[in-house]
């Protein structure tokens, strides 16, 4: 897919936008995850199907060399997203015309680790889940966020959108990477 065809689509979709299980967190040094769930009615995990086009939305994006710009969500102009923008934008397409819709549109990378996301064991994640991160160390302070791709080799694969590659890569760290602070599946709203 060009590029241009890549942005087409993404234009398309932005102009049509607008599984409940709790598990023990899995927390390299950290056994306690938050729990803070303020949305209740109509909430449920998101389905993996629709969790599985996230993820080929986020490798769409990836091919496009979509630039980071902290804070940005722009899905109209030149492409420009950060973390949460990327989670939010492909989450938003995946669930184009399928009953869902997030809990809202504009959400930070610890916002949706603490109120809108069901916590996860690492073996339990499914493709297009969400992995919260942090610095490294014993902090459990959340300040990034990616799309889980696989585990292989000892080493968590997953798409994520940063400044320090300064743009949307595929990635992967070693599974006990003191920055993979918690890891979930995003909640979603039923219309």
């Amino acid at each position: 897919m060009s590029i241009t065809s890549l942005r087409l689509k993404i234009l398309l979709v932005s102009l049509c936008l607008c599984g409940c299980r709790l598990s023990t967190p899995y927390v390299p040094h950290e056994k306690a995850a938050p729990n803070k769930k303020p949305y209740t009615e109509n909430v449920v995990d998101c389905p993996e199907e629709i969790a599985g086009k996230a993820f080929e939305f986020a490798e769409l994006y990836a091919q496009s060399n979509t630039e980071y710009v902290w804070g940005a969500q722009d899905p109209l102009r030149s492409i420009k997203l950060d973390c949460s923008g990327l989670v939010i934008r492909c989450y938003q397409y995946a669930l184009e015309g399928s009953g869902y819709k997030l809990l809202l549109s504009d959400m930070s990378s610890s916002y949706m680790c603490d109120n809108a996301s069901t916590h996860l064991l690492v073996e339990e994640l499914r493709h297009g889940d969400l992995i919260f991160m942090g610095n490294k160390g014993d902090s459990k302070k959340v300040n990034h966020i990616a799309v889980f791709d696989c585990i292989k080799n000892g080493r968590i694969y997953f798409i994520d959108c940063t400044s320090t590659v300064n743009k949307v890569s595929h990635r992967s760290y070693p599974k006990n990477d003191s920055r993979f602070k918690y890891f979930g599946m995003m909640r979603v709203k039923q219309r």
